[in-house]
């Protein structure tokens, strides 16, 4: 019984990449750069239904884990700074709750499933609770993991899909502004397609954020996995 409900988690996890290398294929063999031109200038004139689509679009590249700097990127682009930031902080924030909402549902039976024999590891997962809006927010100033990444690591989690959504939504702003601002400097979608776009002096600081944020982050998680550890060995409910 276990191996099948196994099999079953593996093959959902599974079907989202299959979809997505169909994709791919396609757009290979078709017109790509074309679509991008026609794309391009239907957004500059259509801003408010070139915004929702934009939305859509990233919600699904953060679910079958795109780059999340690329995706911020041309935004900026197609939408010019004042209107980028806005939007692109909407759809990083939906985007990322779609991906853990995903991986939540898929992922995270079978993580449990591995762990429930380790009391101490369902007891720190569970303590990560308290903290956890701010240690999502620290997550997500630090660039140190990639955002795709970031967003299915922390839906095996205990962590609540709202302290997630908040937390991610605060910690995204400097990323957002930085790459959307990136975005709105590129002569074209080649050049940020290309990675031709060098961050400069923002990325310097930006760097520095995400620096500071894995050192608090370090601190709090020390704390308190020291601090869960602590109870579970005064409760007696160690191993005989």
């Amino acid at each position: 019984m276990t191996e099948r409900t196994d099999d079953a988690t593996w093959k959902r996890l599974l079907l989202p990449f299959a979809i997505l290398l169909v994709v791919l294929v396609g757009l290979y063999f078709s017109p790509f750069s074309e679509w991008l031109t026609l794309a391009v200038e239907w957004s500059r004139g259509n801003l408010l239904a070139a915004g929702v689509a934009y939305i859509v679009l990233f919600i699904f590249g953060a679910i079958f884990m795109l780059p999340g700097s690329v995706m911020l990127m041309i935004g900026g682009y197609l939408f010019g700074l004042v209107y980028a930031i806005p939007t692109a902080l909407l759809a990083t924030t939906l985007g990322a709750f779609g991906a853990f909402i995903t991986g939540h549902s898929v992922a995270r039976p079978l993580v449990v499933k591995r762990i429930e024999n380790y009391p101490r590891l369902l007891a720190l997962d569970a303590g990560l609770r308290e903290h956890a809006l701010l240690i999502v927010a620290l997550l997500r100033l630090s660039l140190l993991v990639p955002f795709a990444v970031m967003n299915y690591a922390l839906s095996l989690t205990a962590v609540r899909p709202y302290h997630y959504f908040f937390g991610t939504a605060v910690g995204m702003i400097p990323a957002v502004c930085v790459y959307t601002y990136l975005g709105s400097l590129a002569r074209n979608l080649g050049q940020i397609l290309r990675g031709d776009i060098e961050p400069g002096g923002w990325g310097q600081v930006l760097f520095v954020i995400g620096l500071l944020a894995v050192v608090a982050l370090a601190i709090i998680i020390h704390r308190v996995a020291s601090r869960i550890l602590r109870q579970y060995v005064a409760t007696g409910e160690g191993d005989a």
